[in-house]
């Protein structure tokens, strides 16, 4: 398997029914991910360094990432974080540690550009693994409505409490 950074020209199509066919198969917040995807990449906020993807040996996509930049309203002040949003992986390729591989490298890839922290709405079992945690455990809730259970972090900077709360005090 290789990870790459996700190429417009040659994997748009690809991607675009990657995604179609994984989040058609389950209930889902979008049940229109390549309109959603589209939406993603069209904002400014767009790091093309964050959008990965996986292929396998004979250079089929089986996975697919996107990391995009927000702005996170906290308690304690707004702060840049990153979003997670999707990950997906071909129905038979799962559990076959791709997705985990898509969220390690991208998590590398964030703290080489700087960032300090990801968030998402996803799976507790599945990111847990990952070192993702509640984002509740730092008094971090969503303004929708997202069970707190599934509103999870993976703090990248050990620093990140501390910097929300200096950017507060500003």
């Amino acid at each position: 398997m290789i990870i790459r950074q996700y190429d417009p020209e040659r994997d748009h199509d690809e991607v675009d029914l990657l995604e179609s066919e994984v989040f058609s198969s389950q209930d889902n917040l979008y049940d229109e991910g390549d309109e959603f995807l589209e939406f993603l990449r069209s904002t400014e906020n767009y790091v093309p360094e964050l959008e990965l993807i996986a292929e396998d040996e004979g250079g089929r996509i089986i996975g697919h990432i996107l990391l995009t930049p927000h702005m996170l309203e906290t308690p304690f002040g707004p702060t840049e974080i990153l979003y997670l949003s999707p990950l997906s992986v071909i129905m038979d390729m799962q559990r076959k540690g791709i997705g985990s591989a898509l969220v390690r490298d991208s998590i590398r890839i964030a703290e080489e550009l700087g960032y300090r922290a990801v968030f998402l709405v996803g799976e507790p079992a599945f990111y847990s693994r990952l070192g993702f945690v509640p984002a509740s455990r730092y008094g971090i809730s969503s303004l929708e409505e997202v069970p707190d259970e599934v509103l999870l972090c993976y703090v990248i900077a050990d620093d990140f409490m501390e910097s929300i709360h200096e950017e507060s005090d500003a």
